[in-house]
């Protein structure tokens, strides 16, 4: 390995364990805020349980980051790895669908759906895909104006793969790749030889998927 490649691996090995380290503090942190707004010892004025909810929110924003932060050191390192499962499109999306369609109502956003129900199953491990779906079409929701609506459509793509569209006309240009939620979830959707395409009118996802068998012929059989 060449100097540049070993310095990387100490840099990464040193990051992961100073994350671990912070997401201990955190977890420590969080204990008293639970006490401290669960009120034993008295009641809390308004303003109080206002800043005791603000630092438990922010504690909690930043343990996500880092566990964000120790899967991309993982995936890095080849310490996380997929292990992949026949799933039918409709169970793949529906953990993703019922979060962004929860957020969307929120925003007055609607969500068409258009799933193919005839369409391959996905060879996937979908422990990582469905949270990396939520990821990417969270971030579609979030670029739709209010009022407007997103398609989201899911079908074969041909040579054993399926595709995951969410067409968005009216949305403002994709952000940075490089925020920790949309790198993460890309890196898991790559893991498992699936691609992401972000565009502003569109997201494209594709995956693998079971390749139909095929069915002889008679004339193949004649012979």
């Amino acid at each position: 390995m060449s100097d540049d490649g070993t310095r990387a691996t100490e840099y990464a090995i040193l990051i992961d364990e100073v994350s671990r380290v912070i997401a201990s503090r955190i977890e420590e942190a969080e204990l008293p805020l639970h006490v401290l707004l669960s009120s034993p010892f008295g009641t809390l004025n308004e303003n109080q349980e206002e800043l005791l909810t603000a630092a438990r929110d922010a504690l909690d924003a930043a343990d996500v980051e880092i566990r964000r932060l120790r899967s991309l050191l993982a995936l890095d390192r080849g310490a996380m790895h997929a292990d992949p499962c026949p799933i039918a499109l409709t169970e793949l999306l529906k953990p993703a669908l019922a979060i962004v369609e929860g957020g969307a109502r929120t925003r007055h956003v609607t969500i068409q759906r258009r799933i193919d129900p005839s369409a391959a199953r996905a060879i996937v491990d979908a422990v990582h895909v469905q949270p990396a779906l939520t990821t990417l079409l969270t971030d579609v929701v979030s670029r739709i104006p209010t009022g407007h609506d997103v398609e989201i459509a899911a079908t074969d793509s041909g040579k054993g793969r399926i595709r995951i569209t969410a067409h968005h006309p009216s949305a403002t240009p994709p952000g940075n790749d490089t925020t920790l939620d949309l790198r993460l979830a890309q890196r898991l959707i790559a893991m498992q030889d699936g691609t992401v395409l972000r565009t502003t009118t569109e997201t494209r996802i594709e995956l693998p998927s079971e390749v139909p068998t095929r069915v002889l012929a008679r004339s193949d059989t004649d012979a």
